[in-house]
C-alpha cells in the first residue's frame, strides 16, 4: 500500500509539473536564468515502463528531481513531454554557467540511484520563446559528448570544441542539401566504409581489418566511393569536405 501511495504521489507532482509548464509556455514568461537538460538512461530502464502494475519512470522522475534539487541555486525544475526524449527546463536563481552546473550535476549523480544516467547541457538562456530551438540545441550534445568523451557522464555545450560551430550549422538547410548532395548517392555500406576508412587515416589495411572484409573489397569500394561522390581519396580537400558531411550527418 505504502509503494501505491507513492506512485501516485510521485504521478500527481509529474501532473502538476506539466501543468505549470503548460502555464510558462502559453505566457512566455521570462525566468531568471534556465538551462536546459537532454537526459539518458540504460536501455532496459526504458523497457521495463511498460509494466501493467509498475510504472518505473515515475521513479525515475522522482531521482532526477533529488538530484537536481540538491544543486546550490536550482529554483524551478520542469519536465518537458517530448517524443522518445526525457528533457528538463531548469531555472536558476542566480546566474550561473554550464560549466559550474557539469560539475555539480557529476557530483550530485555519483551519490544518486541514478549514476548510471548520462545527461547533456544546454546553453543558459531566459526566455519560453527560445524553448523549441533550444531543446533541438541539446539533444545534438549528446551523441558528440558521448563519442568526445566516453568514459563521462555529463556534457556541456562549451566543451565540444569545433561541434559547437557544427551544431549551428547543422541547422542549416543550404548546409543540409550540400551534405546530401555529397553523400546522398552512398548506401550503407559505403558509407559505413568510409567512416571507417576515414576514422583509420585513410589506412586500408586497417578498415578492412575493422570490416572483417579483406583489403581488395575495401579497395573497389573507395574506388565506387570516389566514382559516385566525385572526390579524390588522395586529395586533402576532398577528405575535409567528407568529414565535414559526415559530421554534419551525425549531427543532425
Amino acid at each position: 500500500m505504502t509503494l501505491l501511495n507513492e506512485l501516485l504521489a510521485l504521478q500527481n507532482d509529474l501532473l502538476y509539473n506539466r501543468v505549470e509548464l503548460k502555464e510558462l509556455y502559453e505566457h512566455q514568461y521570462e525566468l531568471n536564468h534556465i538551462i536546459l537538460l537532454h537526459i539518458e538512461g540504460p536501455e532496459e530502464i526504458y523497457t521495463m515502463k511498460h509494466n501493467f502494475f509498475i510504472d518505473y519512470s515515475l521513479f525515475v522522475f522522482k531521482h532526477l528531481r533529488l538530484v537536481l534539487q540538491s544543486l546550490p541555486a536550482s529554483k524551478n525544475i520542469y519536465f518537458l513531454q517530448h517524443p522518445e526524449q526525457t528533457c528538463i527546463l531548469l531555472s536558476f536563481q542566480n546566474a550561473t554557467t554550464d560549466s559550474v552546473i557539469q560539475k555539480q550535476l557529476e557530483a550530485a549523480l555519483m551519490d544518486s540511484y541514478i549514476r548510471h544516467y548520462v545527461m547533456a547541457i544546454g546553453t543558459p538562456f531566459k526566455t519560453m520563446t527560445e524553448l523549441e530551438s533550444q531543446l533541438d540545441h541539446v539533444i545534438k550534445i549528446m551523441p558528440i559528448g558521448r563519442k568526445l568523451y566516453p568514459n563521462e557522464r555529463v556534457f556541456s555545450y562549451n566543451r565540444l570544441g569545433i561541434y559547437k560551430f557544427l551544431i549551428s550549422l547543422s541547422n542549416h538547410e543550404q548546409v543540409l542539401q550540400y551534405v546530401d548532395k555529397i553523400l546522398g548517392p552512398l548506401d550503407k555500406v559505403l558509407l559505413h566504409t568510409l567512416e571507417v576508412y576515414l576514422s583509420q587515416n585513410g589506412n586500408a589495411s586497417k578498415t578492412a581489418k575493422l570490416l572483417y572484409v579483406n583489403r581488395r573489397t575495401v579497395t573497389l569500394r573507395l574506388k565506387k566511393i570516389q566514382e559516385l561522390c566525385q572526390v579524390d581519396l588522395q586529395d586533402s580537400e576532398s577528405i575535409f569536405i567528407l568529414n565535414f558531411c559526415l559530421k554534419i550527418k551525425d549531427i543532425h
